[in-house]
């Protein structure tokens, strides 16, 4: 499951790893996701708002549970 970063899901989740986190710097943060979270997100290290790259999760139970904690995406503004 590929997710664009420019998601609200994945902005929401950037935010709730970083709140819970602190992480240092984005290799920090790719880590967390990766160890934490069983995901990987790519994004550029200079885009301080994650706007740029994507969210991969290749687990199913944690797209299960990513889905549960943030959604669908059909629920997105028009």
């Amino acid at each position: 499951m590929r997710i664009d970063a420019n998601d609200p899901r994945v902005n929401e989740a950037v935010r709730i790893v970083k709140e819970k986190h602190r992480p240092a710097n984005q290799a920090e943060l790719e880590r967390i996701f990766e160890e934490h979270y069983h995901c990987k997100i790519f994004v550029d290290p200079n885009d301080y708002f994650c706007t740029t790259g994507h969210l991969d999760i290749s687990e199913e139970k944690y797209q299960t549970w990513f889905i549960l904690q943030f959604g669908e995406g059909n629920d997105k503004p028009v």
